[in-house]
């Protein structure tokens, strides 16, 4: 046999190998996605382009180490009789598969445990014995050319599908996020219904101040800054919870966070609560919501009442592949364009682009929710938008630091960092992250003047009411912290608000302090006319509060409800002395200059955000008249707001293992939660 033999049956093994891998990684990922989509409703062009991803992924990194692998073999076999090249590749292929691409496998479904591992090696090498045996025996008693029968066909299969898939691939989001475009709907569109549409965004994990619109000095939001100049801003908006549930939950119920319950003791929105999406349903509104978060899910029952209900964090995962995996790992993301992701964005918009063109000429009025993550850890921006924040050896940095500088970053973040301490990470490597962060929050913003291009350019946005808003912040080493959910301290509590009215109009900056839970009412008077929207006595309407001639000396109250039971265990058994108070929950209540903050365990703090807007400097003891006042209206707002109670039958949680993986893979649920 001559080396070019066993190079010729490499490639052709290596492509169909790397079919049946790509086909059984995306069915793999597909199986736990699929479900949370009623079939008529299957992203098929997404799944067709993930097996193409993958399979062009594997072909590019696997190719040419099968071509290596046939020359030695080549080289070392062709004067031995009876070994037929195909009874040598076959297996070699097996080995590859099972020793370094099917681990990785693993480790994207976080199912990769040392004894996994060699299991599944060990399986690779026996099955992989297996293959020689059974084509040397069939190449002997049948002919090899018995055996190049059914190679070729299957090459000939495995080329029609590569060219299928690829094309698919070539023409996606995945192909390359950052150059990726949603189409806009040509229809210029007449009609206007009795009520307008609602298109409500939401900027998972953007911190106020580092939108330049509120005075940060980076153009972290040009498309949103230019918006905001037609549309009613509020500079003092608040979240009433500190991470996405809670934050969620209110803005759709228009209730505190101590009315609905829904935090980490309670991983659901209770059926007892109706949500905007439910209420515009009643109302002859079509709905849809795509969210990047997968606690805005069914699992969680945050997106009960709308018809169309995609979670695209989960989607998103059906195009990742062990080939991938594996160049992150390595550093390797930025060579190829597809490799550089995003956290969703461009395929958001992509399903978003499908489903308002099928909107756009009906009658009914629609409410379209979006939920952007890509601000969130880890960070995942295309490098050209890193590029506008940092050096090029930045960049470069913000690679390593995604697996192989200190580990997966947001386990060393959310967990590490926050609960051990943080002196083992460098003040560099801390500044990198800050300018990813920014880079996020300027993708996010790419992608949300996108999306306003849709309903701009097809004559939708003249007859919808437009709002955004993010859910809360981000800690970025300050209190000694990094991500969320801990503590009520501005960092998190700080988000953005801004309202457009249908046709715009309206150009106003508000001081008075609003909240999440004031989103409920508001929406309700300006779509279907609603009572005068208030769902809980310190609801305010917000259109109603712009109007008003000065701003409001009003009170706004924030809650941190303690953190995740797997978390708390690692809290309290930290040495660090500044860590084991987090775990205490607190409650806030702030007005346009004053912020009180009262702890479970006793502590007390009062800040004065106009002159010290990072909360450095507690006054409680220099300024004890401010402190009573406001823990007085903390007291009043205990008595006038009732706890949340699991109505019968609702007290179990039973969050999907899968949804759990992805949580504890962002940092929300610790270790040791189920």
């Amino acid at each position: 046999m001559t080396v070019g033999a066993y190079v010729w049956c490499a490639l052709r093994i290596a492509l169909i190998g790397c079919v049946l891998v790509a086909v059984g990684e995306c069915i793999a990922a597909g199986w736990v996605t699929l479900p949370l989509y009623s079939p008529d409703h299957w992203p098929w062009g997404i799944l067709i382009a993930a097996v193409g991803k993958a399979l062009v992924t594997h072909l590019l990194a696997w190719g040419p180490v099968c071509v290596v692998v046939a020359i030695v073999c080549g080289l070392l076999l062709r004067r031995r009789a009876g070994i037929v090249p195909e009874a040598v590749m076959v297996p070699v292929f097996v080995l590859l598969a099972g020793g370094l691409i099917a681990p990785f496998d693993l480790t994207l479904a976080e199912r990769d445990t040392p004894t996994r591992i060699v299991l599944l090696r060990v399986l690779a090498c026996v099955v992989a014995v297996g293959l020689f045996l059974v084509v040397r025996w069939v190449a002997r008693r049948c002919g090899r050319r018995a055996v190049l029968r059914v190679l070729n066909a299957a090459t000939m299969a495995a080329g029609v599908v590569t060219v299928i898939v690829g094309l698919a691939f070539a023409g996606s989001p995945m192909f390359d996020p950052a150059a990726y475009r949603a189409a806009i709907p040509q229809q210029n569109i007449k009609y206007r219904p009795e009520h307008p549409n609602l298109l409500w965004i939401v900027m998972d994990t953007v911190r106020g101040d580092h939108l330049n619109y509120h005075g940060y000095s980076q153009e972290t939001a040009p498309r949103v800054a230019e918006f905001s100049k037609d549309a009613v801003v509020f500079d003092h908006a608040v979240s009433n919870g500190t991470w996405t549930l809670p934050s969620h939950s209110s803005m759709f119920t228009g209730k505190s966070v101590r009315e609905h319950g829904a935090e980490h003791r309670y991983r659901h929105l209770s059926a007892s609560f109706g949500t905007v999406a439910e209420v515009l349903r009643d109302h002859g509104y079509a709905t849809a919501a795509f969210s990047n978060n997968p606690w805005v899910s069914p699992d969680t029952d945050l997106t009960r009442g709308f018809d169309v209900a995609r979670v695209v964090y989960h989607l998103r995962h059906v195009n990742r592949s062990s080939a991938g995996a594996m160049a992150e790992a390595l550093g390797w993301s930025p060579v190829l364009p597809w490799l550089d992701e995003d956290f969703g964005g461009a395929m958001t918009n992509a399903l978003i682009a499908d489903w308002l063109a099928q909107q756009v000429n009906e009658a009914e009025p629609f409410f379209l929710f979006v939920n952007y993550m890509d601000a969130h850890l880890p960070y995942r921006v295309p490098r050209e938008y890193r590029a506008k924040f940092m050096s090029d050896e930045q960049v470069y940095r913000s690679y390593e630091l995604a697996q192989s500088a200190y580990g997966g970053i947001v386990r060393v973040i959310d967990y590490d960092f926050n609960f051990d301490g943080r002196d083992f990470f460098a003040m560099s490597d801390r500044e990198v992250l800050r300018r990813q962060y920014d880079a996020g929050i300027r993708y996010t913003d790419m992608r949300m003047g996108e999306l306003l291009d849709m309903f701009d350019k097809s004559g939708l946005l003249d007859n919808t009411l437009v709002v955004i808003v993010s859910d809360h912040g981000e800690y970025l080493d300050t209190h000694g912290m990094w991500a969320h959910r801990m503590q009520a301290y501005q960092d998190l509590l700080h988000v953005t608000m801004i309202l457009r009215p249908p046709g715009g109009g309206v150009t106003l900056r508000v001081d008075t302090p609003v909240q999440h839970s004031d989103l409920y009412g508001t929406i309700l008077n300006a779509t279907v006319g609603l009572a005068d929207g208030k769902t809980a006595w310190h609801a305010r309407d917000l259109f109603a509060l712009a109007g008003e001639a000065e701003a409001q000396d009003r009170v706004v109250v924030s809650e941190y409800c303690g953190p995740a039971p797997g978390n708390l265990k690692r809290i309290l058994a930290s040495k660090d002395p500044d860590i084991p108070p987090r775990a205490s929950p607190q409650i806030a209540a702030q007005d346009m200059r004053y912020k009180f903050i009262a702890t479970a365990d006793g502590r007390r703090e009062l800040y004065d955000l106009l002159e010290d807007p990072g909360e450095l400097n507690n006054l409680v003891d220099q300024l004890p008249a401010e402190a009573q006042r406001l823990a007085d209206y903390l007291t009043a707002w205990h008595e006038q707001t009732p706890l949340f109670k699991p109505p019968a039958g609702e007290e179990a949680d039973d969050l999907d293992p899968d949804v759990i993986r992805a949580l504890k893979s962002l940092g929300y649920l610790g270790e040791d939660d189920k």
